[in-house]
């Protein structure tokens, strides 16, 4: 990230803190990589949240008026609490949005013929491992209510086998939670080693 208005220091230590705490940064840090490209060019120099600052901010460019004002919000409550003058915008600025969505619930049929059709899965030359595999990642992710990519990105390091506990790492948030596996979704505990075990880089291509 590369940062240039009179902001950059503010910025980076504000950052560098939610980083501290456990926080993700991600979202927070492209928009005030924004803000401080918007200052350089409209403000140089300027290291004071004001308010004119602020809301030209938002509203100089086309973005989600939520991620910015949420960024911009914390990074002046951050300010304020470090001693600096920072115009904190008011909550009831940023436009709230109602969501209309409904998660499909599946029915006992449907997933019924959605595991019939995992365990079906034939072994291919490249991937010599995916009936083993698919079977044991799609029932942990059910019955562990995994996101999809927390169940992909799971290492066998993250699960104790002998407890049935898991550590997953890649979570919404950048925070670690730990799970438990109700049962061992697979055909043995030896073919879960046998899979998982040593590097990827040993794993048959």
């Amino acid at each position: 990230m590369s940062l240039q208005s009179g902001f950059s220091g503010q910025i980076t230590k504000y950052l560098d803190w939610r980083e501290a705490l456990g926080y993700s940064s991600d979202t927070d840090g492209k928009m005030l990589e924004r803000f401080d490209r918007y200052c350089e060019a409209n403000h140089p120099g300027a290291n004071e949240l004001t308010r004119e600052i602020v809301c030209g901010w938002i509203n100089s460019e086309k973005g989600s008026i939520p991620n910015k004002t949420t960024a911009i919000r914390n990074f002046a409550k951050y300010a304020r609490a470090h001693g600096c003058d920072a115009y904190e915008l008011p909550t009831t600025r940023q436009r709230r949005t109602t969501s209309h969505f409904l998660p499909y619930m599946f029915t006992g049929d449907e997933l019924r013929a959605l595991f019939a059709a995992i365990d079906k899965v034939k072994p291919s030359l490249r991937h010599p491992y995916l009936p083993v595999i698919l079977p044991t990642m799609f029932r942990l992710i059910y019955s562990c209510g995994l996101r999809p990519n927390e169940g992909r990105e799971l290492l066998r390091d993250n699960i104790d086998f002998e407890t049935g506990a898991i550590r997953i790492v890649n979570t919404k948030g950048k925070k670690e939670r730990v799970g438990r596996i109700m049962m061992m979704h697979a055909n043995s505990r030896q073919e879960v080693e046998e899979v998982y075990a040593g590097t990827i880089n040993r794993l048959p291509r």
